[in-house]
């Protein structure tokens, strides 16, 4: 059994074509998944599975017959979640600074060199594979971040993505916890 994290993309809990959380969480159960605890409200889910990647794909087949929602998830073990959690930590970003963490599997490596600032000036991957990428973002207009279609962009493929402070928060749930 593996515990990880399945990161919905566009699943804001009882919104539009998504879910509730009792129908999430319900979802996952169906498949096996145990210890199934959907945090916050934005589509993030811990569970612990055999195959958690196997899992998240058939609780979206689910959710479209049940809801029409038809998304990227991307799901992550938690181990990688903590090395994650403790690398991006050691870069010593400013605190003031927003981070996001962009999820998506495009292969080995990001199509850009490192560091690498978006043609806008508004984005900055810090880190990151092809399977993820640490961001920073500043913009006065308070639009947040768009590290998610710019990664789209880059990579061609779905991405979805999540405040580091939310990643944090759910390293901390996992067991075994650092934090």
């Amino acid at each position: 059994m593996a515990t990880a994290v399945a990161f919905f993309r566009n699943l804001n809990l009882g919104q539009g074509w998504a879910p509730n959380r009792t129908q999430l969480e319900d979802a996952f159960a169906a498949t096996g998944a145990t210890g199934v605890r959907s945090v916050r409200s934005n589509g993030t889910v811990v569970l612990t599975h055999p195959a958690p990647a196997r899992a998240a794909r058939e609780v979206r087949t689910r959710l479209r017959e049940l809801t029409g929602y038809d998304d990227v998830v991307v799901v992550r073990r938690a181990a990688w979640l903590r090395e994650l959690v403790r690398h991006t930590l050691a870069l010593g970003l400013p605190e003031d600074v927003p981070v996001e963490v962009a999820f998506f599997d495009a292969g080995r490596v990001l199509p850009v060199p490192l560091p690498w600032t978006s043609p806008d000036g508004r984005l900055r991957i810090v880190a990151g594979d092809g399977r993820h990428a640490v961001t920073t973002f500043h913009d006065d207009s308070g639009r947040g971040s768009n590290a998610t279609v710019v990664l789209q962009d880059l990579t061609g493929v779905r991405v979805t993505s999540r405040g580091l402070d939310t990643v944090r928060r759910v390293v901390d749930l996992l067991p075994g916890s650092f934090t």
